[in-house]
């Protein structure tokens, strides 16, 4: 472990302070209107989540502000959020993380840059029933919501897809035929209505029958329909080779196309003109991820490590050039290099990179 990662004598009195204020909450009304209470609780937050062995102290924390209504109805899904976030690092189980949502499930809305944080964790960490679970609970109230613009209903609604196909692979694979009837009564609440033509692609492709020609083609004309064939080819490739769940795949190869099609001016490209890229545009793109309001080291560390692995079953499948699979394999080298030395507790907490 990392002197990053083990909690400090400094961090130990932080918390004794916080749990001091708190539990004599009248004394610091001063601090809580000013704003400082909050700010001082959301750093020490920071710092916990990602903090081996603070695991108690962190439910303790929760427990406590639970006594006192203003500081919990205000505060008390960011200290959830850091309990949850404590615990996929630790590998705790799915019974330990469940009641710490229950601060979500009520108001989703009221913090859904952390409640999508913790989607995207889930399945980057392989946790897909948390996933699953989390998108039944908040997809209803989050889609009937005007006030987001942004449709983050479509993010969670593809931890049910994915975790669907994926059974569709399975049963595909066991000699089976997949139930697609069974499979569009339970997504198409979620917003999918495929067509025959769309099943017997995923066959194909769930067979890795993927034909790099076409895709090249589709690319020139217009490259979203193409990306989700090769995601869907890389999710029964990750899982075939390394038991990696869909959602798992699914999440990293959007990271990775989220930064290629955000760099391009055009929308019609060639497959290799959209594969290209440099190190400065990546970093840039990397350090936009850590340094936005609600920071996500984990999505940079994903990314970078994603993108290598994703690229060499590109070019396996005849999608990329030899040059293309070389220029990201070195540019992604120096770039984790700089990671671990910016964040160098990061590579050891968000332990999903190991399987990449």
């Amino acid at each position: 472990m990392s002197k990053f990662n083990i909690a400090s004598d400094i961090l130990n009195e932080k918390l004794h302070e916080m749990l001091k204020k708190i539990t004599h909450f009248s004394d610091f009304e001063d601090e809580w209107n000013e704003g400082y209470f909050e700010e001082e609780l959301l750093e020490l937050l920071a710092e916990l989540e990602v903090t081996i062995g603070m695991a108690d102290e962190l439910k303790n924390l929760y427990t406590l502000c639970q006594t006192n209504q203003k500081v919990f109805s205000e505060l008390g899904q960011y200290i959830a959020y850091s309990n949850v976030h404590l615990r996929l690092i630790e590998c705790s189980p799915d019974e330990e993380i469940q009641p710490f949502m229950q601060l979500f499930y009520e108001a989703p809305v009221k913090n859904i840059d952390y409640l999508m944080k913790l989607s995207n964790l889930f399945q980057l960490f392989g946790r897909i029933q948390l996933a699953v679970t989390l998108c039944e609970q908040v997809f209803t109230p989050i889609a009937s919501d005007n006030s987001l613009w942004t449709r983050p209903e479509d993010r969670l609604a593809k931890n049910i897809f994915c975790n669907e196909l994926q059974k569709m692979h399975l049963a595909i694979h066991s000699g089976h035929a997949p139930d697609w009837k069974a499979f569009a009564a339970v997504v198409y609440p979620y917003g999918y209505n495929l067509t025959h033509e769309d099943y017997q692609r995923f066959e194909h492709v769930s067979f890795g029958k993927i034909d790099a020609q076409l895709l090249k083609k589709q690319f020139k004309k217009a490259f979203r329909p193409a990306l989700w064939d090769i995601t869907a080819a890389f999710c029964c490739h990750m899982w075939d080779e390394k038991k990696m769940p869909f959602g798992t795949t699914e999440v990293l190869t959007t990271l990775v196309f989220n930064f290629l099609t955000g760099r391009l001016a055009s929308h019609n490209c060639g497959a290799d003109k959209f594969f290209t890229f440099d190190e400065e545009g990546l970093e840039e793109h990397i350090s936009e991820i850590i340094g936005i309001f609600v920071s996500c080291p984990e999505d940079a560390f994903a990314l970078a490590w994603a993108i290598p692995c994703l690229y060499s079953y590109l070019h396996s499948i005849g999608l990329v050039e030899q040059i293309t699979l070389k220029n990201a394999i070195s540019v992604m080298d120096s770039l984790k290099s700089k990671l671990i030395a910016n964040l160098p507790y990061s590579h050891e907490i968000y332990h999903f990179t190991r399987k990449l």
